[in-house]
């Protein structure tokens, strides 16, 4: 078992142990054991995408120097509990984390302006395009650094769709209901904006709070997600494309050890992690296609929206933006970043 920490600290010390041993001995061949902790469980398909453009390539191109052992969120697998993967990767008692950006908003605001700010990204390439041409390298990367990491790439989730037991025409559509939001995230304020009742709920308490219709509305994954979660049998409306929640997952590990490759071991880890951005993304994308196709015939309505009333969401979101500016310079400065963008191309 790996649930101790005790015997996590063990492992450290016995990988260290190894190492320490294959350098005194002057072992070239000695093969470095990475371990990666996800936030998904094993059937995710986030963590199959994962495994099959990270984690198998890599281990393929680098054998006998690297090898990721990946652990994902399940009771035989996991090392730690999510909530505990920025420590454990600071500190480096676990090697990476894949894991969704935004969970660390309490360390720096950057990481939830970064992993998900809300209802500002039309698609996946304003993203892309804002993060290649504005500087969201820059910050992103620094503000991990601060914590002893290393940022070495992301992918996106196309935008998550609502799953509601009313209609979601528009806007005006939230005003007194109840929303199921994640605990902690930015998307209580906004929702709270538009005259709903916000209400945090633990992930695996959300499918019976729509069944017993506790919530009106609940935020929660992609349509491809929300179908293969059952989450629309009871729940017949949903919206797409969304506009709220168009998450970042990224690949982090600790300082140290990345400083400690090779220079060719670098080139083969962000290689294979700049393909997973795309092919991740694209995945994604058809699993949202193939489950339309069947909640279609499900009975499930779907409310598509203008870029009218897109641009609507993103002008009232920017309200919580300038929230979230004042909780830093840094903050400040990539939001300015950001909706000079948007501006930029008509986006606001």
């Amino acid at each position: 078992m790996y649930f101790s920490g005790k015997f996590i600290y063990t492992r450290k010390m016995f990988k260290l142990f190894i190492s320490v041993f294959c350098l005194t001995c002057q072992l070239s061949f000695a093969e470095v054991i990475w371990d990666i902790q996800s936030h998904r469980s094993k059937e995710s398909l986030l963590n199959k995408n994962f495994i099959k453009y990270v984690v198998e390539p890599i281990n393929q191109e680098l054998k006998g120097e690297l090898k990721l052992v990946f652990h994902s969120q399940d009771f035989a697998s996991t090392l730690h509990k999510n909530v505990q993967s920025f420590s454990e990767v600071r500190y480096g008692n676990v090697e990476g984390m894949f894991s969704a950006t935004m969970y660390w908003g309490k360390a720096d605001p950057i990481f939830a302006i970064f992993g998900d700010l809300v209802a500002a990204w039309e698609n996946p390439d304003d993203f892309l395009s804002w993060y290649k041409n504005g500087g969201g390298d820059k910050f992103i990367k620094e503000a991990y650094e601060k914590y002893n990491l290393k940022f070495v790439g992301f992918t996106l989730s196309p935008h998550e769709s609502l799953v509601a037991n009313v209609p979601l025409k528009n806007l005006d559509d939230f005003k007194g209901k109840i929303i199921r939001v994640p605990l902690g995230s930015m998307t209580s304020e906004y929702f709270s904006l538009l005259g709903a009742l916000a209400r945090p709920t633990p992930i695996s308490k959300v499918k019976m709070a729509l069944q017993k219709k506790a919530v009106d509305i609940a935020d929660y994954g992609t349509l491809g997600v929300n179908y293969n979660e059952g989450l629309y049998k009871n729940a017949h409306h949903t919206n797409l494309p969304g506009f709220h929640s168009l998450p970042v997952l990224d690949f982090v590990v600790n300082l140290n050890q990345w400083n400690n490759l090779s220079a060719k071991a670098k080139q083969v880890i962000e290689k294979h992690v700049k393909n997973w951005q795309i092919k991740n993304i694209k995945s994604l994308q058809l699993q949202n296609n193939l489950a339309l196709k069947k909640a279609l015939k499900e009975n499930l309505i779907v409310y598509k929206w203008s870029k009218e009333e897109l641009k609507k969401a993103r002008n009232k979101a920017s309200e919580v933006w300038q929230q979230f500016a004042l909780k830093s310079p840094e903050a400040k400065e990539m939001i300015q970043s950001i909706m000079d963008w948007l501006k930029k191309n008509d986006r606001l």
